[in-house]
């Protein structure tokens, strides 16, 4: 029996959390940690005699503070432990957050209540953060949703109530060069053709950015890609399309991915596309491979054509972006930003290596 109470002493002195002991709704002993947590003196515990006096009239649930502490009291009398929150007040009225267990013990063949309390101030805080940080998420969400209900609506606005006058002003101009050639000079006939090739640029571009826009929607569906077979499909398709059958493409077999495989076919379409256009009319090879970096996959599209000048590098993945004129190489620059936006989409990254007449090569990850 001594040894038993020597080890409870132990525990109740050496415990990390407030320890103390009731009886008839008083604190008659208490361990070290409660004058640490409520920071007073055994003196000022005992003087204190109730709990009471150190909680507020009412806790955060609006229940009466008294009213509460008589019925827990109450129930552990009559064998039924308790556990819940309960606001307390220190010695110099800073106020805490405590979870609190109640329990009957029997000392010396007396019945009382101990009384177990754990400051949780840090976790209260920590999961009110949260709380805010989720309701922040909440309202980002909505504005979020808000806006891509604007965007909808200006995709539709800009797929149907641009195209309409640029269709209009390109076959005005057609209608002029063909029906009125023989009243329209060489000079106005140069202006007209302007017009139609200015008219045309516009339409491309307003089609360029209605894709960009959808892709930054579009649902994930994930799946495996088999991007080698998918590389040498868009690679053949290019050089029957473009008369290149003088640039060698090549494709390390087997390499496949998970992916959505709709979004990395217009990956690997753009690179692609970039990279037999960039060849310009020269020979030379196209290649999609896989390299190993930190233990993860990273797949490039490397070609010898023309290359690019690494100083603009930062260039390269921003919409209408250039870094060639357009006399000589044809396009927009939205190919590579939509790129980008797929790769983004995915988790992952890319980027480009090249010099200028040597070529260029693009890593990406997914």
């Amino acid at each position: 029996m001594r040894r038993s109470e020597a080890k409870y002493k132990t525990l109740f002195n050496c415990a990390n959390d407030a320890i103390y002991i009731i009886r008839d709704s008083e604190i008659i002993d208490c361990n070290p940690q409660t004058l640490k947590m409520f920071g007073c003196s055994l003196k000022e515990i005992l003087a204190a005699q109730s709990p009471i006096r150190f909680s507020p009239p009412l806790q955060p649930n609006g229940k009466d503070t008294r009213v509460k502490f008589f019925e827990k009291i109450g129930k552990t009398l009559s064998g039924e432990s308790q556990f819940f929150e309960w606001k307390h007040y220190r010695h110099d009225g800073t106020p805490f957050d405590a979870e609190v267990s109640l329990n009957r013990i029997e000392l010396d063949g007396e019945v009382l209540v101990q009384a177990i309390v754990r400051d949780i101030t840090e976790r209260k805080q920590a999961e009110e953060r949260i709380r805010k940080a989720n309701e922040d998420l909440r309202r980002r969400s909505a504005e979020l949703e808000a806006l891509n209900k604007e965007l909808e609506a200006f995709s539709y606005s800009v797929s149907h109530d641009l195209r309409a006058p640029l269709r209009a002003i390109d076959g005005f101009s057609q209608a002029l060069l063909e029906d009125y050639h023989d009243k329209v000079d060489e000079e106005g006939q140069d202006f007209l053709r302007r017009v139609r090739a200015a008219s045309q640029h516009m339409a491309r571009l307003i089609d360029d950015i209605l894709v960009l826009s959808r892709i930054s929607r579009a649902e994930l569906r994930y799946g495996t890609v088999e991007l080698s077979a998918m590389a040498s499909a868009v690679a053949e398709e290019l050089q029957k399309a473009g008369g290149k059958e003088q640039i060698d493409f090549v494709a390390v077999p087997g390499i496949v991915a998970k992916g959505d495989p709709n979004l990395l076919r217009i990956v690997m379409e753009n690179l692609l596309n970039n990279a037999y256009k960039f060849m310009g009319s020269k020979k030379g090879t196209i290649e999609f491979g896989m390299v190993v970096q930190d233990e993860k996959p990273v797949y490039f599209v490397r070609d010898t054509g023309v290359g690019f000048d690494m100083a603009y590098a930062n260039k390269l993945f921003t919409p209408f972006q250039r870094l060639h004129r357009e006399d000589e190489f044809e396009g927009i620059g939205i190919g590579l930003a939509t790129v980008q936006r797929i790769i983004h989409r995915h988790g992952g990254h890319i980027w480009a290596e090249g010099e200028v007449g040597k070529g260029a090569t693009f890593y990406f990850t997914l």
